[in-house]
Parts: C-alpha cells; structure tokens; sequence
C-alpha cells in the first residue's frame, strides 16, 4: 500500500490528515490573501494542493495503472459540469446564498458524526457521510461562486477558488472515487 493510502486507510486519521491539509491550507490562504501577503497565501494553496494529491494518489492506489488516466479525464469532466451547473444557477437567478457557508459546515460536521458512529456502529453510515461530505462540498463551492458575484470576495480568492475547484479542487475526490470504482469494475 503507498504511504498516502495508509493515511487513508482508518477514517480518523483520513479525516485528520484531510482537515489538516486542505482545511489548514485554505485557513493560511485566506489569512495570505486577508494580509496580502502572497507568500503566505501561496504556501496555503500549496498545502492544499499536497492534501488533494495525497487522497488522490490514495484513491488511485486502488485502480489498476492503465486506467488511472481515464478516472482522471472522467473525473474532471463530471467536475467541469458540476461546477458550470452551479454557476448557471448562481448567475441566473437572484437568490442569495449568503448562508450556504455556515450550511457546508454543518454538512460536514454531519458527515464527520455520521462516518464516526459508522466505523463503531454501521458501515453504511459511513456512506451516507460521504454524501454529507459530497454535498458539503457542493455547498461550499455554490456560496463561493455567489460570494464572487455579489464582489464579497477580494481579487485574488476568486482566482485561488476557481482553480482549486476546477483543477485539483474540492469537488474532485468524490467523483474520482466513483469514476476509479466504475473503470475498476470494467
């Protein structure tokens, strides 16, 4: 097993290492950006890039090596939809999505107790705490996109969020999970 998938292995450690990585990366981008200190906000969108390539190469240590370049190339199309579908709904309807960051944080919380009490009590919890987390994500990237639109953002989170989402960004993980079990099926 690779290293990353050892820190994926257990569901605690997996979250530690994910809250450490991406959660403490996002939180030392925004105080870069906040201070405009682009070394500071650089080293925090460099620490989450670092925790989306450990649960990816975590993910893909599972699937054969001929079809990791495919789950990628699923992966980031069903990414570009999701996140053009969110998008259209952001910028065609007027609708505030003000508190659509403090709903992705319950949803998560909700993941997190969901999977705990899974790993203890019912696996299919655990499941159904990585739709939590799934839509978590979802939540967050849709406040993010309408914080961009209604300018409650400065210039350059704008630019970090896009290419977090779009490129090795939040939403990337769940559906690389399932486009690497749908190929690993084949």
């Amino acid at each position: 097993m690779q290293p990353s998938g050892l820190l994926f292995a257990n569901y605690f450690i997996g979250i530690g290492t994910f809250v450490v990585t991406i959660g403490g990366g996002f939180w030392i981008s925004n105080r870069g950006i906040e201070a405009d200190a682009l070394p500071l906000a650089g080293a925090g969108v460099a620490l989450i890039q670092f925790g989306y390539t450990l649960l990816g190469s975590a993910i893909l240590g599972g699937v054969s090596p001929e079809l990791a370049v495919p789950a990628l190339a699923v992966t980031t199309a069903i990414t570009g939809l999701l996140t053009a579908g969110v998008v259209v709904l952001v910028y065609r309807t007027d609708r505030s999505f003000d508190r659509w960051q403090l709903y992705s944080r319950g949803l998560f919380v909700a993941g997190f107790v969901a999977g705990s009490v899974g790993v203890f009590v019912n696996p299919t919890l655990v499941l159904l705490a990585s739709v939590l987390f799934f839509l978590g994500f979802v939540t967050d990237l849709t406040y993010e996109i309408w914080a961009v639109k209604d300018k409650r953002v400065r210039a350059h989170a704008p630019k970090r969020d896009r290419y977090l989402h779009r490129r090795n960004g939040r939403l990337h993980p769940h559906p690389l999970t399932r486009v690497a079990d749908s190929l690993a099926s084949r």
